[in-house]
């Protein structure tokens, strides 16, 4: 079998699977100065509709940031999926076209992206990312900053997104009812996703630095809160009441008020780890 055919065949097994994705382009490979990361380059992919078990399957795009770790593994974190389905036609052109740009923060712990299409940065904070299978660090689309000088605070970033989950506050309006333009308008499908994860995000950061009060407490505010519950925070908010008898008479009146069956068994995880060894 010649190479040409070999090739072709394995296009074409590629495409019938699904898998007919490709890197449009990516940004500069920028090294970083210092940390635990060796470079980092966003990949902007793109794949065709296709059909699978009978279904139509629309195209789609995706931003990608890869970061290198000194052996040979990365960690590959999404910064955006979109599909001719929940992106207009425009929009979708656009974000196929991104280009991209990567600075990454003096210590390496963080680093900011930008578009040909945006006014500005965004942070993406890398302290929560602890080995290469870990992919989703906290970082916003919604947080626009004109300037790196000084370099933005991720603590702030996480403080002000905790603020967000209260009502009638200026950063749930900036957080949670606005489309964040990144790279492009996006649908309301993806100011929901880009939410859910600016919230998770956030309970990642304050469980990595629960020894900061400010992030300790509110992370436990928005564990008792309840309405943006996710399971991020469950095994820090055992440890975090580990040997505090008031925070674990509060999770125990908390078990005994959840309605919902899940909720229940999330709070009693949590119990576990504060009441064991």
């Amino acid at each position: 079998m010649t190479t040409i055919l070999r090739t072709f065949l394995l296009l074409a097994l590629l495409a019938a699977l699904g898998c007919d994705r490709h890197a449009e382009r990516q940004s500069e490979n920028v090294i970083a100065p210092a940390g635990r990361f060796r470079n980092a380059r966003i990949q902007v992919e793109y794949g065709p509709a296709f059909r699978k078990n009978n279904q139509n399957n629309p195209a789609h795009v995706r931003h990608t940031l890869v970061l290198a770790w000194p052996d040979v593994n990365e960690s590959r974190v999404t910064l955006l999926r979109g599909t001719t389905k929940n992106l207009d036609d425009g929009a979708f052109s656009a974000a196929r076209k991104s280009e991209y740009r990567v600075r990454f923060a003096p210590d390496g712990e963080a680093l900011a992206v930008a578009t040909d299409q945006s006014l500005g940065w965004r942070l993406v904070d890398l302290t929560t990312l602890t080995d290469p299978t870990k992919t989703e660090p906290l970082w916003c689309p919604h947080h626009v900053y004109e300037s790196l000088e000084p370099w933005p605070a991720s603590r702030e970033l996480a403080l002000e997104i905790f603020r967000a989950a209260k009502e009638g506050t200026p950063e749930a309006k900036l957080h949670r009812e606005t489309r964040p333009n990144w790279p492009v308008s996006g649908s309301e499908e993806l100011r929901l996703t880009a939410w859910s994860h600016d919230i998770s995000g956030a309970k990642r950061y304050a469980c990595q630095h629960r020894e900061d009060k400010a992030l300790r407490e509110a992370l436990i505010e928005e564990f008792f809160d309840g309405r943006f519950s996710q399971p991020d925070s469950l095994g820090c908010m055992g440890e975090i009441a580990r040997g505090d008898a008031a925070l674990i008479a509060r999770l125990e009146a908390a078990q005994s008020k959840a309605t919902d069956k899940g909720r229940k068994s999330l709070i009693a995880f949590s119990l576990r780890v504060a009441k064991g060894p």
